[in-house]
């Protein structure tokens, strides 16, 4: 068999983990994920403090 394969990341689980959660708990979320090689955060406006609370708002892009 050839060929590249990847690990099926889950994004609306994701949004799900992450919603309500402040900057530094977002990051030790994904550095505790063995799949996740890097993540960058955004919370946009940029005074926020944290993700909302509302999973559907939150947009979670992959690269693999």
């Amino acid at each position: 068999i050839k060929g590249q394969s990847a690990y099926k990341i889950d994004d609306k689980k994701i949004a799900k983990d992450i919603s309500g959660k402040k900057t530094g708990q977002v990051q030790d979320y994904f550095r505790a994920q063995d799949t996740v090689e890097s993540a960058k955060v955004v919370i946009t406006p940029f005074w926020a403090s944290k993700i909302t609370d509302n999973a559907s708002k939150i947009e979670v892009k992959i690269e693999y």
